[in-house]
């Protein structure tokens, strides 16, 4: 079409101009007027971080030193308290110390006691008589450095048993230390510390008594000298050399210094108390390092800074004016050409005067000649290819004879819905859009992109290469907003499906990549999966098992087991977890593991959840007749969380059963928050509101983070199975990290799938609150429960 050159009217664009301000010379100035300032603000920021970050470092290593000492001295006086409980349950010890048997069949052996740390053993009688006094060979030496010679008068062995006589002096003072009477007044052991002629004893003192009787007012001491030779095992051992003190009350755990801290660590005692303390002094070895590494960092990143903002502006230069003033100069070769509008705002610069030229050319095309032959293949939203144009390509390539290979991706965004609902529609109308230009301008010739609706999109390779990993990079690449104004990368599930002899249809092509694409969300999604024949029975057998857990649901047949959990101290029933459990008239009991997954998917999370919770309250009712403080764990699948109107219909529940809230401890996983983070935090405030107790299942498989804990703030974690099991390997490390996490969140903790006496043991070894599993108790239907816990009370003393 020709174009009709410019009237007077209009004015040519030399008639236009008028004066300008360089682009140019405005893009310098602002440019050394912000990088000038970045820099100022980075090296003011930076300075003042690492005099902080110097500040917790050092408070970090004092600290982890303090910590060394108390898990050294714990596990000496450990060590120290089991030795002297087996003795003192003996009742050949028993009858010793009560005047009767015989001394040489006491289990006291030299090589024992030597190769357990120990130097001495004492026992007195109920009247404070001693009735054995010895030390190992190996002890006099130090001892009489320090003065202690003279030997008690009472039988200590001889050289042939590796016993010699116990110094006088040392035995008079265990006699006489307070904790010997606490401990015959108490019953159990004690750790206690004795100083003595300059130096330091450690001391454990058992109660004796027979096995089927309580203690008969005799005591039995183990004695460890604490001189140079073991502090500098201990130091060994601590990474850190440390000496032993009286305790002092109104002295500082830690007092940081300028180039070291002084550590006080308290060797306490449940029975013993506190008598003495560990006292080192901690030198602050990574501060100084760490403050020159911070300095440089800080200068190298402002170098970087100014360097960036220089090629940047060097960029502009070269890729922005100088094309422009290109483009400007051939403004006029195109006048009588076809070009699209462009509207620049701001001052009449360069870019204005260009955008001005070219919009007089755009009045002379007509721009919508050809936009209702491809509105009708088009998707509106994106500008993508639609279901309808998708088809016409399968058809094409079908009927074509599959002469060259040709493969359909599907692609479903994870966790999409949750955006629309958070954050409404627009946003996620733009999120789409973004998507579509991504995917585009990474795939280029090499595949087409279409948009199916909603947040399905569909992707045709014709040029034999895979594509996969790519689709989703640039999946990834897409940000997805979050509340707060931060934002995560999006995740999308792809099924992949390959042109071959068996495609029938477009239809048949579609569904099998719509089959791969479902298979890829039940595998966690964020990943590729190929189409294979046995899928297509998979998901036949998955819609049958749906369409009959819809029957289920809506003719309440769910029923729910209860599992006991018991306190780890005692064994006493503290709550039971309600377990969805399922039998079906054709395919008999179905195992969790099958129907859960697919009421996730199927939308029926927050069905199942709440008919478990409506049979499980009544339960609770019956079972505190018996255990009033009974509580009731149920769990929420990660769609029940956000389901709108949760709060309220839980809220309902508990007062149709006439409980408090405070009786209700709802499961999530740390899975529940991937989807959409702060919308499930919401929701949890509002669950604790209510009154409700939240604890987080399977913790520390996956979604861990102190940031996330502290947002929710839940009452409890349970500790994943897989740990408990493993607890004699690697698992042991991760147990403790969790309880010290519990603690220090002032956290309930429970431990799953316990099935062992040694994990039973273990678990109360280290602190856990809670035990759960089948070395406890089985699920099992409430009458059953019931007499359970009947069983228990009976047995109880």
């Amino acid at each position: 079409m020709a174009i009709t050159p410019p009237t007077p009217e209009h004015g040519t664009p030399s008639a236009r101009r008028g004066p300008i301000e360089p682009l140019q010379a405005r893009l310098v100035r602002g440019f050394l007027l912000i990088g000038g300032a970045m820099v100022a603000l980075l090296l003011a920021v930076g300075l003042g971080l690492s005099g902080r970050m110097v500040d917790a470092t050092r408070e970090r290593e004092a600290q982890r030193a303090w910590d060394r000492i108390a898990v050294v001295e714990r596990a000496k006086a450990e060590t120290l308290r089991t030795l002297v409980d087996g003795y003192a349950y003996s009742d050949t010890l028993a009858a010793f110390a009560e005047g009767g048997g015989d001394l040489r069949q006491i289990a006291f052996s030299a090589w024992a006691l030597d190769n357990a740390d120990v130097d001495g053993v004492l026992v007195l009688a109920a009247d404070d008589a001693p009735r054995f006094a010895a030390v190992v060979e190996r002890a006099l030496p130090p001892l009489a450095a320090k003065g202690f010679s003279e030997p008690a008068a009472v039988p200590g062995g001889g050289a042939s048993t590796g016993f010699m006589p116990m110094p006088v002096a040392l035995v008079d003072a265990l006699a006489r230390m307070p904790e010997a009477e606490r401990v015959r007044t108490v019953g159990d052991s004690a750790i206690a510390w004795l100083p003595l002629r300059g130096g330091w004893f450690q001391v454990a003192i058992g109660a004796i008594g027979r096995r089927d009787a309580p203690p008969n007012g005799a005591l039995v001491f183990l004695v460890r000298h604490i001189d140079a030779d073991r502090l500098a095992v201990r130091a060994i051992e601590a990474q850190l050399g440390y000496r032993i003190e009286a305790f002092s009350p109104a002295r500082p755990a830690i007092v940081a210094g300028t180039g070291s801290a002084r550590l006080a660590v308290p060797l306490e005692d449940p029975v013993g108390g506190v008598t003495a303390m560990a006292v080192a002094d901690a030198p602050f070895e990574l501060t100084a390092v760490l403050r020159q590494i911070q300095l440089v960092m800080v200068m190298q990143q402002a170098l970087l800074l100014a360097a960036a903002l220089g090629v940047l502006l060097w960029l502009l230069k070269r890729q922005v004016i100088d094309r422009i003033a290109l483009l400007q100069r051939g403004v006029d070769a195109l006048r009588h050409g076809a070009a699209s509008v462009v509207a620049l705002p701001g001052p009449r610069d360069e870019l204005a005067l260009l955008g001005e030229d070219f919009d007089s050319l755009y009045r002379s095309l007509d721009g919508a000649r050809t936009d209702w032959r491809k509105a009708a293949l088009r998707d509106p939203l994106t500008g993508l290819g639609n279901r309808a144009a998708l088809q016409a390509r399968l058809d094409l390539l079908l009927s074509a004879g599959r002469r060259w290979p040709a493969t359909l991706h599907l692609l479903d965004l994870d966790g999409f819905k949750a955006v629309n609902d958070v954050h409404g529609h627009a946003t996620g109308d733009a999120l789409l859009i973004s998507l579509a230009a991504a995917l585009v301008a990474r795939m280029g010739e090499r595949a087409e992109v279409f948009r199916l609706g909603g947040d399905e999109y569909a992707l045709l390779a014709t040029h034999g290469g895979d594509v996969a990993a790519e689709v989703l990079d640039a999946v990834a690449a897409v940000r997805a907003p979050e509340v707060g104004g931060n934002a995560a990368p999006l995740r999308a599930s792809l099924g992949r499906a390959t042109i071959d002899d068996a495609l029938r249809s477009p239809g048949d092509w579609l569904r099998r990549a719509d089959i791969a694409m479902y298979a890829a969300k039940r595998a966690g999604g964020g990943r590729v999966v190929d189409f294979e024949p046995s899928m297509h029975d998979a998901a036949v057998e998955r819609e049958s098992i749906e369409r009959r857990l819809r029957r289920a649901l809506a003719e309440g047949g769910i029923d729910v087991a209860f599992q006991p959990i018991v306190a780890a101290a005692d064994g006493g029933l503290i709550a039971v977890e309600a377990l969805a459990r399922w039998h079906d008239a054709e395919r008999g009991r179905v195992p969790p593991s099958r129907f859960v997954p697919v009421a996730e998917e199927a939308g029926l999370s927050a069905e199942l959840d709440m008919l478990v919770l409506d049979k499980a309250l009544p339960a609770l009712v019956a079972l505190r007749e018996r255990v009033p403080h009974a509580l009731l764990q149920v769990n929420l699948a990660p769609p029940s969380l956000l389901k709108a109107g949760l709060v309220d219909r839980i809220g309902a529940r508990l007062g149709d059963a006439g409980l408090g809230a405070e009786a209700l401890v709802l499961e999530v996983t740390e899975s529940a928050l991937a989807a959409d983070p702060a919308a499930a935090v919401a929701v949890v405030a509002r669950l604790r509101a209510l009154g409700l107790r939240i604890a987080l299942d399977d913790f520390g498989t996956g979604y861990s983070s102190m940031a996330r804990l502290a947002e929710l703030k839940p009452s409890a974690l349970k500790i994943d199975g897989q740990f408990v099991r493993d607890h004699e390997g690697d698992g042991d490390r991760i147990i403790r990290s969790i309880l010290g996490l519990a603690k220090a969140f002032d956290l309930h903790a429970t431990a799953e799938f316990v099935e062992t006496e040694a994990q039973k043991e273990y678990l109360r070894a280290i602190g856990c609150d809670a035990l759960q599993g089948y070395g406890i108790a089985e699920p099992m239907p409430l009458p059953q429960l019931l007499a359970w816990v009947d069983e228990r009370r009976q047995r109880a003393p």
